[in-house]
């Protein structure tokens, strides 16, 4: 021990008495008290490892034995057992009968204890059983006590009162000393004394015990007789110290009350009890630990009366013995007062407790979860979420979080380490078990600083509470001390004398207490007081939007408090300090399609407040398809969804969505023909929006000799379309049949019904001899190989000839080559039949062998036209060959800038198909790209290319065929080069292209399907594009000056435009109506004055959104202008007509 802290901390007695320990007191550094708390706390020692091992049952012993090894460990006393025999009004049995007090005890052996080990028992008893005698006084009885050994009670021993006999679980050691063993056969000899007495209280014969065991151990050892292993009293009063705060329902830090608190309180803090005691009341100077003999002494002398002593017949008898000596403080309020002290003292069920590790700064929480059944046994509650609050003396809440229980019924938590302001603070904790919900509480003190007490302190801290157990200001006042600090609930009360034991007397309105000290490590206590508790607090819940003929559930803390009508409210008082969840239904159903919704319905409360929770009526939005035989992709608000599908919107949300146009599914497609409501879309009520598709199928043409001939006709038809095929004649050829899906007709021509894809192909035979060539290769290395083939019944072998041929032959293909390699097809058609007709000159190769193990990759269609901003879709499909089954993932590379891809789904296994969604953005450059998709599966790489145009003129490209004709070319140098260098022109590409865009894929589309379209398409533009020749020789007129150069080229363009595209249909009516072509020269010269100025405002402010209006209005107006021209120029020609057919009639 510090030899300060016993000169500066001790009292002369004490420092007496602890100086009688020698060296080992001195090898004890009480500055370990920290470390020593924590691991007291957190760990469970040796002892209680072992207690685990063992259930008991009643009084029939061990149910579960654990065998070990002889070698002693640590001692464990089961007790005093007293059998039914003994047993007569009282369940703790009757003690022996004889004289009590002046007894003797004589020591044998029973046959089960070893011959060899007597010798060292005796030697032991003979020197142990005089120092007990010096300590403890003679025994109650005189007494002949047998011992025995018995392994399988490890690692219990016991004293039976019944049959005088020790029962020892391990035995000495064969050779040397085991001071353990020593100890044990010391504690369970000493229970001897006790024979004719019965202290029902394990506590109080385990604690009287144990402490003589370790007085004499000390006595032994300072002496140089015999070193007795004991369990240091210092570490004990450790224990006793935080088991003097734990609080008043939980017995301690570990989840097993009768294997462990019964040991810890009896060789523990009972032990440490009756140490202190013995320091402070032994009265003889030369037997300074008097007190436990003069103690045995009053209760021999008692006991002719009544030989039990229950719990508060021995505490009398303690302060009998004391003379006054003892305060009613040091025992009741630190020991018996808050603890249970046996477990008949606790009911049985579910526990939970909370303590703070430093009550004095609790930056650290501990709490612990159990099950107690009526044995006092306890489980250990793991897995169990334990919320923890700290509240203040003003009911609010400072700190809190969540602790989980670990196996052992045992969490902490850690709090924050920002010291709490001064004051008096509740502990609670919380947690719900079997749906009923726990709570615990304790206390801690701050004194507004980062302190621990950490050195021996003898002031009494301590915390006021009201009469609901919670912190509360108050005056308070002390007898034998100095109040040195009070504030919001905490006081701090500083001892008269600084030496232990002291006693304070605290008093706090009507209530009255005494406190006592008996060491310097006592903590924080608490004080009921009469001061007022806090005021509760109200809360108004509103809930606002619901309509008054529907209501909503209203919850307190998940329990169900009532229902609220719409536009109604609820108010609700709770406990200040006190922290509640209010919650509401998040929907409210209307009907199937209607119903209203709040978010979110969760608000939690602390003070009072007014709670709103305002409701939005939805309805229900269901987006579909009819007539499509494949998924239909819609893109709604912005993300792609694979339709049907359906949403909640709320009403008088505005939304945007967009169907897939054309959907290709190998040879069929399916176009977009309508959709049911428009985009954007406002909600008002429950809507169903349908997207109605029509299907069409490829219908291809082809000839045999392939590439003979073109025949009109190949594309896309209406499901169910009746197509008329004709084989036009071919020089040098005869039509000889159509095969339309491997059905032959000599019909020409011929009706196909397109009710699905179709192949037609028209079989043309030579006009005189033709020569045919038949080879055969091997499909894995493409080498030539021999195989036979029958020519109209003949064999011959490849390669083979065969000149000067007429008319048609049939030619069979041998199963298998000379090599033995299997038949796959003929190279140049798709059956893989063996079999076919040849009636035209040519080479025709069988292959043989497997083809090669892969997939190969298509994509429809191969050409898509879009403007920036709008999406397309490709269909990318996959076929197996050669029995490959391993997923694909695709990819896609040379995509414009500003644009995005998805692939649904992105990776698939053939055969199957995916949709290659392109979205491009207004800012998208435009141009013609490239697409390369790239799949990838098992090493297999596979790529296949398609085109995308991007506002390159689709409409120009469909009808003159081509991107690099000299129109197109020209139309996109134009554009590109000219209109979009200037501020005027790209406003008004912005505004152009959104109105272009919106159409011209169709019709770019139905160009390419129809040759007619594109002749009258190619008359159409003809004088469009002389126009922009003219417009762009005017800009390179002032191209010095660019944006006037625009606004010239524009007026030019647009005058032309007019005059040319619309003068013709609306000059001669505005000549018929020139009130009304007076009327609109008006509004059209408003409309271009201010378009000029608003032109000028948006070039000088650079307002791109004004300067597309501006430059709208400039061209609308223009040709306006150019038509009301035209129709005064119609009218000048008129009036000159008019007046020479005068001139010739007059």
């Amino acid at each position: 021990m510090d030899k300060n802290f016993m000169q500066q901390n001790t009292s002369p007695r004490w420092r007496k008495h602890l100086r009688r320990m020698g060296g080992i007191y001195q090898e004890t550094n009480m500055k370990l008290y920290p470390l020593i708390l924590i691991l007291v706390i957190l760990s469970s020692a040796p002892l209680n490892q072992q207690t685990l091992l063992l259930k008991v049952s009643g009084q029939d012993g061990p149910s579960d034995r654990q065998y070990v090894d002889d070698d002693v460990s640590t001692p464990l006393c089961g007790g005093v057992l007293r059998t039914d025999l003994e047993v007569s009004e009282r369940i703790y049995g009757a003690p022996a009968s004889g004289a009590v007090g002046g007894g003797d005890i004589t020591l044998i052996y029973h046959t089960s204890f070893p011959v060899a080990s007597r010798s060292y028992v005796q030697t032991l008893f003979d020197i142990v059983y005089p120092e007990i005698k010096t300590v403890y006084g003679d025994p109650s009885n005189t007494i002949t006590v047998t011992l025995k050994y018995d392994r399988d009670w490890y690692p219990w021993n016991f004293y039976i009162p019944a049959n005088n006999t020790i029962v020892l679980s391990q035995l000495p050691p064969t050779s040397g000393t085991s001071p353990t063993w020593d100890a044990i056969f010391t504690h369970e000899l000493i229970h001897a004394f006790h024979d004719a007495i019965v202290l029902t209280e394990s506590w109080a014969e385990e604690g009287m015990t144990e402490a003589a065991t370790q007085i004499v151990a000390m006595n032994l050892k300072n002496r140089g007789v015999r070193d007795i292993v004991y369990r240091d009293p210092v570490v004990n009063l450790k224990y006793y110290d935080v088991w003097s705060y734990m609080g008043s329902h939980v017995v301690g830090g570990t989840p097993n009350f009768f294997l462990k608190f019964n040991p810890d309180i009896s060789y523990r803090i009972s032990s440490a009890m009756f140490f202190i005691l013995t320091c402070e009341l032994s009265t003889s100077t030369s037997s300074p630990y008097d007190f436990l003999k003069r103690l045995n002494q009053v209760l021999y002398s008692e006991s002719s009366a009544n030989p039990y002593f229950d719990d508060l017949r021995f505490k009398l008898m303690i302060r009998q013995v004391a003379a006054g000596r003892l305060v009613e403080g040091q025992l009741a309020d630190v020991w018996v007062g808050y603890q249970p002290i046996t477990y008949t003292l606790v009911r049985a069920g579910f526990h939970i407790g909370v303590y703070p590790y430093r009550p004095e700064n609790p930056t650290r929480v501990w709490v612990m979860t159990f099950l107690r059944n009526s044995y006092g046994e306890e489980t250990p509650m793991g897995g169990l979420r334990v919320n923890v609050k700290v509240i203040d003396v003003d009911g609010k809440v400072v700190n809190s979080g969540q602790a989980i229980t670990g196996s052992d019924g045992m969490g902490y938590l850690d709090l924050s380490q920002t010291p709490y302001q001064t004051g008096g603070y509740e502990i609670s904790a919380s947690t719900i078990f079997n749906e009923i919900n726990y709570t615990a509480r304790n206390y801690a003190f701050s004194q507004g600083e980062s302190r621990f007490i950490e050195q021996p302190d003898s002031n009494l801290y301590g915390v006021t509470l009201d009469s609901r157990g919670r912190p509360v200001p108050a005056t308070v006042t002390a007898t034998g001390g100095t109040v040195t600090l009070n504030s919001r609930g905490a006081f701090k009360v500083e001892a008269s004398t600084q030496t232990p034991p002291l006693e304070v007397t605290v008093s706090s309105g009507g209530f009255q207490r005494k406190f006592g000290k008996p060491n310097p490590y006592t903590r924080v206590v608490w004080m009921n007081s009469t001061a007022p508790s806090p005021t509760p607090y109200t809360v108004t819940v509103n809930i606002q939007g619901l309509p008054s003929t529907y209501s909503t559930t209203i919850q307190v803390d998940g329990t169900v408090r009532g229902k609220v009508q719409g536009g109604g409210t609820a108010t609700f008082t709770f406990e200040m300090g006190t922290t509640h969840t209010i919650q509401v239904d998040s929907y409210v159903n209307a009907s199937s399609t209607e119903r209203y919704h709040t978010s979110p319905n969760i608000q939690v409360v602390t003070s009072e407040a007014t709670v709103t929770f305002t409701y939005l009526r939805q309805v229900y939005i269901l987006f579909q398809q009819n007539g499509s035989g494949k998924p239909v992709p819609a893109t709604i608000d912005g993300t792609i969804y694979t339709l049907p599908v359906s949403f909640w919107w709320t009403s008088g949300s505005n939304h945007s969505f967009t169907y897939a146009g054309n959907l290709t599914d190998g040879r069929t497609r399916y176009l977009l023909v309508d959709v049911s409501s428009r985009s954007p879309l406002t909600v008002t009520g429950p809507l169903t929006v349908t997207g109605l598709y029509k299907t069409q199928h490829m219908l291809n043409l082809s000839t045999i000799p392939s590439g003979l001939t073109h025949i009109e006709g190949s594309g896309w038809y209406d499901s169910g379309s009746r197509v008329r095929l004709n084989a036009p004649p071919v020089s040098g050829y005869t039509f000889r049949a159509w095969m339309v899906d491997g059905s032959e007709t000599t019909s020409n021509p011929v009706e196909v019904t397109l009710d699905s894809p179709r192949v037609a192909v028209a079989i043309y035979q030579s006009l005189g001899s033709y020569d045919v060539t038949v080879r055969a290769i091997y499909a894995p290395t493409g080498e030539e190989t021999e195989a036979q083939f029958i020519w109209d019944g003949k064999t011959y072998t490849t390669p083979y000839t065969l000149r000067s041929v007429t008319g048609s032959h049939t030619v069979v293909a041998a199963a298998t080559d000379k090599a033995g390699h299997t038949f796959s097809k003929w190279q140049d058609i798709a059956s893989n039949t063996s079999s076919r007709t040849i009636s035209s000159g040519g080479v025709y190769t069988a292959i043989y062998g497997p083809v090669e193990r892969g997939f190969s990759i298509s994509i429809s269609p191969e050409h898509q036209r879009i403007g920036p901003g709008q999406s397309t879709f490709y269909i990318v499909r996959l076929e197996s060959l050669g029995g490959f089954n391993s997923p694909v993932t695709l990819g896609v590379k040379g995509m414009p800038v500003n644009s995005n891809s998805t692939f649904n789904p992105r990776t698939l296994q053939p055969p199957g198909t995916s949709t290659l969604t392109i979205n491009t953005y207004p800012t998208t450059p435009v141009g013609s790209y490239v697409l390369t998709v790239t799949a990838v599966g098992d090493n297999v790489v596979r790529t296949v290319q398609a085109r995308l145009s991007m506002g390159a003129c689709i409409v120009a490209t469909a009808t003159y065929g081509s991107e690099l004709s000299g129109e197109v070319q020209f139309l996109r140098g134009f554009r590109d080069n000219q209109v979009r260098k200037t501020f005027a022109g790209e406003s008004f590409m912005s505004i152009f292209n959104m109105w272009y865009y919106s159409f011209s894929p169709y019709v770019a589309d139905y160009i390419n399907q129809s040759s007619s379209a594109k002749s009258f398409a190619r008359l159409i533009l003809h004088p469009l594009i002389k126009i922009l020749y003219v417009a762009s020789t005017s800009y390179k007129v002032f191209q010095h000056t660019p944006e006037f150069a625009v606004y010239t080229a524009g007026f030019v363009a647009s005058f032309l435009i007019g005059t040319v595209y619309f003068s013709p249909a609306f000059a001669p009516i505005l000549l018929l109506k020139r009130r009304l072509s007076r009327i609109i020269w008006k509004i059209t010269s408003l409309i271009f004055l201010l378009s000029s100025i608003l032109s000028l405002t948006g070039e000088a402010t650079a307002h791109f959104g004004l300067m597309m209006f501006a430059t709208s209005c400039f061209v609308i107006s223009t040709i306006i202008a150019s038509i009301l021209f035209s129709a005064k120029l119609l009218n000048m020609f008129c009036e000159v007509l008019r007046k020479f057919r005068s001139n010739l009639l007059a």
